[in-house]
């Protein structure tokens, strides 16, 4: 959303029109279409790209981050299948981010019972999503 378009399209409006009208229900629907057209002209939608994108509740930013990491480390890898350093580095940490995946899992799976354990059908809802 561009504000400072917003405010000058609102600023070269020709306000007189709804200041002299009689009907004031019909003055506020006139300022709220006007308000309306600023705001939809001067507003763009972004799809936010798939990579950013959280698809499971469990993952958090953090965790996005270390799996573009992981995932740069792999192309650096494979681009460089003789140095072994990069190999290992790479192995260390997907194994490592592996790890953590499973344990935040693990967690939300867990708190997700612990939150719902007055509610049997919440309970076996979960139980049935996370087998």
């Amino acid at each position: 959303m561009d504000f400072n378009r917003i405010v000058d399209k609102l600023e070269s409006t020709d306000w007189s029109l709804i200041m002299n009208m009689e009907d004031a229900n019909e003055a506020a629907d006139n300022f709220n279409t006007i308000l309306e057209m600023a705001i939809n002209e001067n507003t763009s939608y972004v799809v936010p790209k798939r990579s950013d994108r959280v698809i499971k509740p469990w993952i958090t930013p953090g965790l996005m981050r270390c799996q573009k990491h992981r995932d740069n480390l792999h192309l650096e890898a494979r681009r460089n299948p003789d140095n072994t350093f990069i190999q290992i580095t790479y192995k260390r940490y997907r194994n490592f981010l592996y790890a953590l995946q499973r344990k935040l899992k693990t967690e939300y799976e867990n708190n997700q019972i612990q939150q719902n354990k007055d509610n049997p059908k919440k309970v076996v809802e979960n139980a049935q999503k996370y087998m």
